[in-house]
């Protein structure tokens, strides 16, 4: 599979095998949770290089994906792709056109850049989960799945995806580098 790890020792097998660590990622997250399966149509933010992509792909052969990023991305069979910042009200339009006016899932493994600068960092995180949330308005998602990191950037986000959202959770990974604060707010039941 282009662009898919190959499988080998300590490589996963399954609905997982030949997909890159961050789709692996994705289809541990959905575990037990099962938020792809019950979408049929999601939005992904920050979609390149196109891991998560291909996950849903497998996880849901029927859903429709529509993922954006500033970056480009290799196709991938059943997805579109509108490069662009999803910041940018017309990319909005689009992604909703191309999501027929709404998603069911809306999903970010996106990370600002990172300084070093742990004030700096949780304002940078906290802007993007502005951005994040701000594309949940306007594509009036059922779920959120949204990547963050621990401390302040979590507890913002968690704070702001209650006030939309009736289930609100935080997952971490086991592929997660134990030393890494990275972890994921899965939001669902939307109250708006």
């Amino acid at each position: 599979m282009a662009g898919g790890a190959q499988p080998g020792p300590g490589r996963p097998r399954g609905p997982a095998a030949g997909l890159p660590l961050a789709g692996c990622k994705l289809l541990e997250l959905d575990e037990g949770a099962g938020f792809i399966k019950e979408a049929r149509v999601a939005v992904e933010l920050g979609a390149a290089p196109g891991g998560w992509t291909q996950a849903l792909r497998r996880a849901n052969p029927a859903l429709r994906v529509v993922a954006v990023d500033l970056l480009p991305m290799e196709p991938v069979e059943g997805a579109a792709f509108v490069q662009g910042d999803f910041t940018d009200p017309a990319v909005q339009e689009r992604l909703r056109e191309l999501a027929g006016g709404r998603a069911d899932l809306l999903l970010s493994d996106a990370a600002p850049d990172l300084s070093g600068v742990a004030d700096r960092d949780a304002a940078r995180c906290e802007d993007l989960h502005r951005a994040v949330l701000e594309c949940c308005a306007a594509l009036g998602p059922r779920a959120l799945l949204a990547k963050t990191f621990g401390g302040e950037p979590l507890e913002f986000l968690r704070a702001e995806a209650r006030r939309h959202f009736a289930k609100v959770q935080v997952k971490r990974p086991r592929t997660t580098r134990s030393r890494s604060q990275e972890c994921y707010v899965l939001a669902r039941e939307s109250i708006e």
